[in-house]
């Protein structure tokens, strides 16, 4: 990501001079439901993490990994619910989805999500561009070594989904990318969030470091987004 390398190089000039920096850079969120996972929390969160200001965030999800066993249900609901949000002029305050920043940006999305059917997606909703607007999209199927399941960000409306069979799995893909901007867990089991050593518990050794800093990612999340009035706009 030109960000994130622009951001080292500024970071190395900083430094030199013991000059405070605040940098925002790229990031390829990790959005993980396990087996357990509620389905439809986690749709009504993704409207949020990833549809919001029309998927132009930072640290907005963007790898969508979904346990196998929902990842059928979980991709019908997406797909239902982002149909209900209003596409219109990013002027008038009921508008959830408008145009990108650019056309650039459009066309930049455009080759991205090409890219990513190239690379063994399917296409299940939106993928064309009409100058700078770009159609929420869903692609699923995406398998691990995609460039999208690992450092190509999609700066874009586009929910990209990628299916796991074991918790282990989906660390692996998690943290199988440069960035670490945030990330979030669906799980209904408490202990498994917090990372337990004790009996219960699902990580194990790394397995458990590794969770841990996914889950630090998160809660710096949630922090920021403590603050944030539920009723915004989703298009600002």
């Amino acid at each position: 990501d030109a960000g994130t390398e622009v951001g080292i190089g500024t970071a190395k000039l900083a430094a030199a001079n013991l000059t405070h920096t605040a940098l925002e850079l790229g990031g390829n969120d990790a959005f993980i439901v396990l087996d357990d996972g509620d389905v439809d929390l986690a749709v009504e969160e993704m409207v949020w993490g990833r549809m919001y200001n029309t998927g132009q965030v930072c640290c907005a999800s963007k790898r969508f990994l979904i346990h196998n066993s929902l990842k059928d249900e979980f991709t019908k609901k997406v797909i239902d619910r982002i149909k209900q949000l209003k596409v219109g002029d990013p002027q008038k305050e009921d508008t959830q989805i408008g145009c990108l920043i650019s056309e650039k940006a459009a066309i930049k999305v455009e080759k991205e999500v090409q890219l990513t059917l190239e690379q063994g997606g399917k296409l299940l909703l939106g993928g064309k561009r009409n100058g700078a607007y770009y159609e929420p999209t869903v692609i699923t199927d995406i398998p691990k070594t995609a460039d999208v399941a690992k450092d190509m960000e999609i700066f874009g409306p586009v929910v990209s989904i990628i299916g796991f069979d074991t918790d282990e799995e989906a660390i692996e893909i998690a943290n199988n990318s440069v960035f670490g901007l945030s990330s979030c867990v669906f799980s209904r089991d408490q202990k498994c969030l917090q990372g337990c050593s004790g009996d219960g518990s699902r990580w194990r050794g790394h397995q458990r470091r590794k969770l841990l800093q996914i889950l630090r990612n998160a809660v710096r999340w949630l922090e920021a987004q403590r603050h944030r009035h539920r009723r915004c706009p989703l298009y600002i």
